[in-house]
């Protein structure tokens, strides 16, 4: 049960950092109808990564001892990994979903996801941060 709630924790920050790049992109680019238009497709993107990471988080709870350096160290690791991921094999998947493999720029997706993932470091890392200390919250009050 405490692997479902993880990855509920996960897709939940999925939408939430889908809504946050969804804003900062209208407000930055512009947008044609409304703020949101992009969210669907980044949290089509997300979505996986993020369920991921939130139930190998919790298989992770028991085997470390959590400390505030190596809560926000796993949360910097985990931000760029689920980025990177989500930039490159999600989108890729997405994509080929949507236009067909053919019509895919994949060495493009892969050549930028590194990119992607440091500029959203400062997104990222708080939003993981969340994720971790739900999934080690027992184990953060009991030490």
């Amino acid at each position: 049960m405490r692997h479902v709630l993880n990855m509920v924790v996960g897709l939940a920050t999925a939408g939430i950092a889908s809504a946050i790049l969804a804003i900062g992109v209208a407000a930055t680019a512009g947008f044609i109808s409304h703020p949101l238009e992009s969210m669907p497709w980044l949290l089509a993107v997300s979505a996986v990564p993020a369920a991921l990471a939130g139930i190998i988080l919790g298989f992770l709870r028991p085997r470390v001892r959590p400390t505030r350096g190596r809560v926000w160290g796993t949360a910097a690791l985990v931000g760029l990994v689920v980025v990177a991921f989500a930039g490159s094999v999600g989108a890729i998947l997405v994509q080929s979903l949507r236009f067909g493999f053919s019509g895919v720029n994949v060495a493009g997706y892969l050549a930028w996801c590194g990119v992607y993932a440091a500029c959203l470091l400062p997104i990222s890392v708080p939003l993981a941060a969340l994720t971790v200390h739900f999934a080690w919250r027992e184990r953060l009050t009991t030490g």
